[in-house]
């Protein structure tokens, strides 16, 4: 079983070549999926996903190694030693952007991010929650029918979309609360955002970042399981548009988990 797996991700390799003169790769290496993105002198590879406690991403931004760590609930993010409010650090994300595709000066997010104040790990707990819930019916009732997904709500963000890593993996962050299935949501995350992108003709923008959840109550060991579909807001095009054919699954040992 465990082999059939690692073929169907070593097959999942994606290249995309822009409009825009950028070249995306996702390849399987070593159990995980790396990803790698170029964009004229702007270079990045994503090397390692984990998640113990919160989401962890090793990235290389034009040679220099960089640790990213994100709370679950989006109050902050953690990179190399420092800490940072989320939103100050979505704004380094942008401040980045442009400098990349604009002005063809490629700073990693640790510059950017010198334009905006460090936060002290003690006032961390004090930081509200940054996931906006836009609704939440809680319509999964015990009588349920066994293995039926039924929508319970959904959550957005807004957020820097691009390729950079650091835009890549705040989504896939923002997507994935459980461990199972990272490797792969990170390849289906990319061929959505690189397909988005395109459609808008341009390298980035700023825009709420959505994902749908269905859970489903399953029959064995009183385990929900549950499903989310992520969706991002194109400006131009005024929609929403929604990876519906790469649902991210987890499953919980309790019938109504928090989502």
């Amino acid at each position: 079983m465990q082999n059939k797996k690692m073929k169907k991700i070593i097959a999942f390799i994606l290249v995309f070549t822009l409009s825009f003169g950028a070249v995306t790769n996702v390849s399987a290496l070593n159990n995980s999926v790396v990803y790698s993105y170029s964009y004229k002198d702007y270079e990045t590879t994503i090397l390692n996903s984990t998640n113990e406690y919160n989401i962890c991403f090793e990235i290389v931004e034009n040679g220099e190694k960089i640790k990213l760590e994100y709370d679950t609930d989006f109050r902050y993010i953690k990179v190399n030693n420092n800490y940072y409010n989320f939103n100050d650090c979505n704004n380094a994300v942008l401040l980045q952007s442009t400098y990349i595709y604009d002005k063809n000066q490629p700073i990693t997010i640790v510059e950017a991010l010198t334009n905006f104040s460090k936060i002290d790990i003690d006032n961390i707990n004090d930081l509200k929650s940054n996931k906006i819930s836009v609704k939440n019916n809680n319509s999964l009732a015990p009588k349920a029918e066994y293995g039926k997904f039924y929508f319970v709500g959904s959550r957005k963000k807004s957020m820097l979309v691009s390729l950079a890593s650091s835009a890549i993996s705040t989504i896939i962050a923002f997507l994935v609360t459980g461990a199972l299935g990272l490797s792969v949501t990170k390849a289906n995350v990319v061929s959505f955002i690189s397909g988005v992108l395109s459609s808008e003709g341009v390298n980035y923008f700023t825009s709420d970042v959505y994902y749908k959840v269905y859970q489903a109550i399953l029959n064995a060991h009183n385990t929900t399981r549950e499903k989310r579909i992520l969706g991002v807001f194109q400006p131009f095009k005024a929609q929403v548009v929604w990876d519906d054919a790469h649902p991210y699954y987890r499953t919980f040992e309790t019938q109504r988990p928090n989502s």
